[in-house]
């Protein structure tokens, strides 16, 4: 009967210093039942079940997002222009777009046109926001104007021509001045003709000018008129409702 005691005590005795374990390898985390076996006493004989726990490790943390890089090209003709989207993301998506065209305009599209209602050089700001809420910011400045106005069209025209005041040999290539409600320049043709078409309602002056080679020209008539670089030309007169100015003849000696 002491006998049979003794051993149920050591059955039962607690889990403690020299005492090994057995079963399920130490190294994994968590938690686990082990056999305890003592080494010393009772001849190694199994003594029971311990529960053992080991810590994990902290679990891998995903790489920090990275933000959107904003970037875009702009074109522009007269007081619009037109932005093209280059933004990128090197781990993710681009989600959404927001532009401000530095005159109080805005868009939210991926890329927009946008019309200035007067010249001048504007900032445009993009921001784009990925999917997982980063932000991108970049800028750039964009200049416009209106186009050219054009001269207004009309029905009336101013012609003559240029010649040699003895051989009344034609004068080809010379320029012949306009001035007036429309300013414009024209060449003489191979027959010494100078023709101004679709002129506006207006008051008019013909003036000669230089020659195909640069060199002025010896001018003899007409001897009176309005004062021009190479002597007096023709005008000012007044042209409406289809109206043509014409006989408005230069002659000059040996250029």
């Amino acid at each position: 009967m002491r006998v049979l005691m003794v051993l149920c005590a050591l059955v039962a005795a607690p889990f403690v210093a020299g005492v090994s374990q057995g079963g399920h390898d130490a190294q994994q985390c968590g938690s686990d039942w082990h056999a305890q076996h003592q080494t010393h006493a009772n001849n190694g004989k199994h003594l029971g079940w311990a529960k053992q726990v080991v810590p994990c490790p902290p679990s891998a943390q995903p790489p920090p997002n990275q933000p959107p890089t904003a970037s875009f090209s702009a074109s522009c003709n007269g007081l619009s222009c037109g932005f093209t989207d280059a933004s990128s993301d090197l781990d993710g998506l681009v989600a959404s777009w927001s532009w401000a065209f530095g005159d109080a305009g805005t868009a939210t599209t991926q890329s927009v046109s946008h019309a200035y209602g007067a010249a001048g050089t504007y900032t445009v700001q993009l921001t784009v926001t990925d999917n997982q809420g980063a932000t991108g910011t970049t800028s750039q400045s964009v200049t416009v104007q209106p186009p050219p106005t054009q001269p207004p069209q009309g029905t009336n025209a101013v012609t003559g021509n240029v010649f040699n005041l003895i051989t009344f040999a034609p004068y080809d290539g010379w320029s012949i001045e306009l001035t007036g409600t429309v300013n414009a320049t024209v060449k003489t043709d191979p027959s010494g003709t100078y023709v101004f078409n679709g002129l506006p309602d207006g008051t008019y002056t013909v003036c000669q000018g230089l020659g195909p080679l640069g060199q002025q020209p010896t001018q003899k008539s007409p001897t009176m008129g309005p004062t021009c670089p190479f002597g007096p030309g023709f005008g000012p007169f007044a042209l409406s409702g289809g109206s043509v100015a014409d006989f408005n003849n230069f002659r000059n000696t040996a250029p």
